[in-house]
């Protein structure tokens, strides 16, 4: 086994759990693509005054919202379009 689990190494065990965890982790937040709906969802828990439909993304209400999360979390450009970038920070 990769881990070498055979073995009564309880640090052999703990690195590789550590190791899995964050090989996980990573994948996780590689490239994370909302719906609508579910990045509304994210904005809206995340405190931003807009409502959950599945209305695109280009509505006005979402624009700004997206705007907003931006310049919060200084991605530029702030141009209130979800793109990649925007949804990772919003994944993490």
């Amino acid at each position: 086994m990769w881990c070498g689990f055979g073995k009564s190494n309880v640090t052999v065990a703990t690195a590789c759990l550590i190791t899995a965890s964050v090989v996980i982790s990573d994948v996780a937040f590689a490239a994370r693509i909302y719906t609508p709906q579910q990045f509304r969802a994210v904005l809206r828990g995340l405190g931003y005054n807009v409502k959950v439909s599945d209305t695109p993304l280009t509505a006005a209400d979402a624009k700004k919202a997206i705007q907003e999360f931006q310049k919060g979390y200084k991605i530029k450009p702030a141009d209130g379009t979800a793109g990649a970038k925007t949804q990772d920070s919003a994944a993490k």
